[in-house]
């Protein structure tokens, strides 16, 4: 499984996740680098099915093992809307 950089919609947030083995560690940052503490993530497989739920850190740095060779959406929820 690979997980791709991509941006986020809401409040210039980015994403940026890597695959080692079956560990995806990644971070969130909004505009300015501001890291996006203890935030909501959500990995989603391509058919909508939720692979993994964990909260990022202070840091807004994730990790989660991988359990399906599969496209990863991952998904991050601050609250902010």
């Amino acid at each position: 499984a690979l997980a791709i950089p991509s941006d986020a919609l809401a409040h210039g947030m980015r994403v940026f996740a890597s695959a080692e083995g079956r560990t995806i560690r990644g971070y969130a940052v909004f505009t300015g680098e501001i890291r996006a503490a203890n935030a909501m993530i959500e990995v989603f497989a391509p058919d909508g099915a939720r692979l993994a739920k964990t909260t990022a850190n202070a840091n807004g740095e994730f990790e989660f093992q991988a359990n399906r060779a599969v496209d990863h959406r991952i998904v991050v929820d601050t609250e902010d809307g």
